[in-house]
């Protein structure tokens, strides 16, 4: 599918468009896994078709974030979703930050105020967890999900007031999803932001609810049913 520039001409507004949009991360080059993460299969499935599914209940539109370039065309007209590119204003590879402002203008452009994000290489984040985090989102302007590890920025809320603190963390060199509100950045924010514990969203099976794919180590000690399903 082309990837989206924002031009979007409103038409009447439905309840559905009052919905958040959804939008996956995959602009990552995938370097130690060796191949492209978003193309692994679980069940048959690519884990890129696998986020897309998850969030497709929840959302009014679906996004994807291929980084620089476009890339999986075929499965995004399957799903019905709009690849979104890094702006070339922040340079390449600008990591995930770069992602989530390209997200966060396409949002804009269709009228959406909010944003539920999700890494592609999550595979144990399922449609009822990001419910919880919508949910908890009310009021605020970042809802994410955290365990005993820290801050998980990619499997989150993101409200449109977030724009100007990621565009100005960007333009200071920033690439961590998180730099723009994280506690210990080098610029003070008055973003409200929310921190959701795994063990909330997901009662007894939190300790691997974010482990996420980075390389072939995390598939071969993640937990076994993944392991036993990933090819």
């Amino acid at each position: 599918m082309k990837p989206d520039f924002g031009s979007y001409s409103p038409g009447p507004r439905t309840e559905r468009d009052t919905m958040p949009v959804g939008a996956v991360l995959a602009g990552g080059q995938s370097r130690r896994m060796g191949r492209d993460k978003a193309l692994l299969r679980v069940s048959g499935t690519t884990l890129l078709e696998r986020a897309l599914a998850q969030l497709a209940p929840i959302v009014s539109r679906l996004f994807v974030a291929t980084g620089a370039e476009l890339r999986y065309a075929e499965l995004l007209d399957a799903a019905n979703a709009t690849a979104v590119l890094d702006r070339p204003t922040y340079g390449a590879g600008a990591g995930p930050l770069a992602g989530l402002e390209a997200i966060l203008n396409a949002a804009a452009a269709v009228g959406a105020t909010r944003v539920v994000l999700l890494a592609c290489d999550l595979p144990h984040v399922e449609t009822g967890h990001l419910e919880t985090l919508l949910a908890a989102s009310r009021g605020v302007d970042v809802t994410i999900g955290c365990d005993a590890g820290g801050d998980q920025p990619l499997v989150g809320v993101y409200d449109l007031a977030c724009m100007p603190a990621v565009q100005g963390a960007l333009a200071r060199g920033e690439r961590r999803a998180d730099s723009f509100f994280a506690a210990t950045g080098p610029v003070r924010h008055t973003l409200r932001v929310r921190r959701v514990d795994a063990e909330v969203l997901a009662p007894g099976v939190s300790t691997f609810l974010f482990h996420n794919l980075n390389g072939p180590e995390d598939v071969a000690g993640g937990p076994q049913p993944l392991a036993a399903l990933l090819r």
